[in-house]
Order: C-alpha cells, then sequence, then structure tokens
C-alpha cells in the first residue's frame, strides 16, 4: 500500500559565478603598533603621483593601501598558521626536554618558543578582536566559540549580500 503525501521531489541547480571580485580592504590599529608601520606610510605617502587635488589624493591613497597590502602579507603573514607554527614549536621543544632532559640550551629555546607563541596569540586576539564588531568581544568577553561562531555568520552574510548587489558583466 501506497503512502499518500503531499510532499513533491525538489530539483535544485546551483550555479556558482566564477567571476572574481576583489575582496575590500580594511586597516587593522594592530599594524600601528608595528615598528615599520609609520616608514610605511611616510615611504607610501610620499611617493609622487600626477594629478590635482582629489585625484591626487586618491592615487596617495591607493599607493597606501598597496602597500598595506603586501606589507601585511609579507609581515604578518596567515596569523592562524603563525599560531599552528608557534604550538608546534612548543610541543616539539617540550618533546626534546621530556626524550633528553632538561638543559640550559633547552631551556632557553624553550622560553623563546613560548615567547613566539604569546606573541602570536596575542596578535590573533587583537586581529580578531577588531573584525567582531561586537561590544561583547571588544570590551573583553572571551567566549571565543561563540566569537567565531558570530564573526563567520556576518561574513557569510556579507559574502551573499555582496553576490546579490553585483551584477554579472
Amino acid at each position: 500500500m501506497r503512502h499518500q503525501s503531499d510532499h513533491n521531489p525538489l530539483f535544485l541547480a546551483l550555479i556558482f559565478s566564477t567571476v572574481k571580485h576583489a575582496t575590500p580592504f580594511k586597516f587593522f590599529k594592530v599594524w600601528t603598533s608595528h615598528e615599520d608601520c609609520r616608514q610605511l606610510v611616510i615611504d607610501n605617502w610620499s611617493k609622487s603621483v600626477r594629478g590635482q587635488g582629489m585625484s591626487r589624493l586618491q592615487a596617495k591613497f591607493r599607493n597606501l593601501k598597496t602597500g598595506f597590502k603586501l606589507w601585511n602579507r609579507n609581515v604578518f603573514g596567515d596569523v592562524d598558521s603563525q599560531v599552528k607554527f608557534a604550538i608546534d614549536e612548543v610541543k616539539h621543544i617540550q618533546l626534546l626536554i621530556d626524550a633528553e632532559g632538561f638543559s640550559d640550551q633547552l631551556y632557553l629555546q624553550d622560553l623563546e618558543a613560548q615567547l613566539l607563541l604569546t606573541k602570536a596569540l596575542n596578535f590573533q586576539e587583537q586581529i580578531w578582536k577588531e573584525k567582531a564588531r561586537d561590544q561583547n568581544i571588544i570590551c573583553g568577553d572571551r567566549n571565543t566559540a561563540y566569537f567565531h561562531r558570530v564573526s563567520k555568520i556576518r561574513a557569510a552574510t556579507d559574502e551573499q549580500n555582496r553576490k546579490r548587489t553585483v551584477l554579472p558583466k
């Protein structure tokens, strides 16, 4: 005996756009804490550009944006991979201490690795705080699971909105 159902099969076709869109430039305040940031701004701003008035200003900002993008990629790189690398380095040194015993050299290496890990985690936290746009996170709520979930949802929503507003050429 067949069951009568009001449900019908659903045919779904997903079409993904192959058009690549430029990601918007975002300046992170944490960059200003780096000793090379001021010099980067001075160098890029002092480049000569053609034009008058607002077109010169726009060209200078374009130079600065390009400089910051390259500098961020070269100096800071992928923050999450730096944290992973630092954690792996600490684990490796601690395994050496367990295997070979404690020595002054391994102790110093462990201190350096711990310092590298602390710096990487602090930088990652500062970046995520700026990306959060949530006052609970910015003002000190350290619930990282909640924070990551909210920021990923916001990023996905922003991406969907951007896809809706861009018309194909």
